[in-house]
């Protein structure tokens, strides 16, 4: 007798399969999900460095005076004619302040733009010469664990803006105890 259809152990096979897939497919899911947040937190970092560092620069290209402190981080721009910009670095961000028109720099800005900074992560000014002419730093240097995973690279960027010309130059410092002599 010619029967069309299938066994029942054809059916539990089939259905094994297809489980054996499905299990397959949720365990690469789930691995791919958290390096997606992580891309992902990681593009945005480096947006709003990439804003910050083309505002500073702007900043410093208009700028005829510069005063660098210290603690709590602090640069002050000068321009003659306009309300001078201060930056400074508070509580896990950067603050861009334009200050009111013939105010001291210790005055209440006028407008402020405020740069989120990654979790771990500092930001310093550095005021340099060279050849007779003000080199402005902008230093924000992300710890181990800022933007990746513990334990990863610790690293950062230096903006340094000059009235003609300016750089950006990567800053990638490895983790204490991580020499590249060391081997296990």
């Amino acid at each position: 007798m010619n029967r069309t259809g299938y066994t029942l152990i054809e059916m539990v096979a089939v259905i094994g399969a297809a489980m054996a897939v499905m299990t397959i497919a949720a365990a690469l899911m789930s691995a791919i999900f958290p390096v997606e947040r992580l891309l992902r937190r990681q593009l945005a970092v480096r947006r709003a460095v990439d804003r910050l560092a083309d505002q500073f620069r702007r900043d410093v290209h208009a700028a005829e005076d510069v005063t660098v402190e210290g603690a709590p981080p602090r640069c002050v721009l000068g321009v003659a004619g306009r309300p001078a910009v201060a930056y400074r670095v508070e509580r896990g961000q950067l603050v861009r302040e334009t200050l009111g028109e013939g105010k001291p720099a210790s005055h209440t800005a006028s407008r402020s733009l405020v740069f989120p900074l990654p979790r771990n992560c500092t930001g310093e000014f550095d005021q340099q010469d060279e050849a007779g002419r003000t080199v402005v730093g902008l230093i924000i240097v992300l710890e181990a664990g800022a933007v990746g995973p513990p334990g990863a690279e610790v690293g950062g960027v230096r903006v340094a803006a000059l009235l003609d010309r300016d750089t950006v130059r990567p800053v990638v410092q490895t983790p204490p105890g991580d020499t590249p002599g060391d081997t296990p």
